[in-house]
């Protein structure tokens, strides 16, 4: 983080914080940060190697859409925790067996 960080707002899942943040050039500028505690998403596959998707309504395109399971990271859990948890809560189904695919972040 920068040295002057001011919190402009706090919700429920995220914050937002404006930043003065010195760039790599040595330039100075303000920046908004989102503060989330993460997530993870499950690409599930049965037997037959078709892919578990979920109609979700999401506020922000005004209509259902299709999405993997996923959720937010709970206080103190991990990622792995999280993903076995979502796709019990979301889809009803518990997987035999599990593999990390990577890790990444959202600009």
């Amino acid at each position: 983080m920068g040295e002057d960080v001011k919190m402009q707002f706090k919700g429920r899942v995220i914050s937002v914080s404006v930043e003065d943040v010195v760039l790599p050039n040595g330039e100075t500028m303000k920046l908004e940060r989102v503060h989330h505690p993460g997530g993870a998403v499950v690409v599930a596959l049965n037997e037959k190697k078709e892919l578990c998707l979920l109609k979700q309504y999401r506020h922000i395109v005004g209509d259902r859409i299709w999405e993997l399971p996923a959720g937010k990271i709970d206080d103190g859990e991990s990622p792995d925790i999280t993903a076995r948890r979502e796709l019990l809560e979301e889809a009803g189904v518990e997987a035999k067996r599990w593999e990390k695919l990577g890790h990444a972040y959202s600009s």
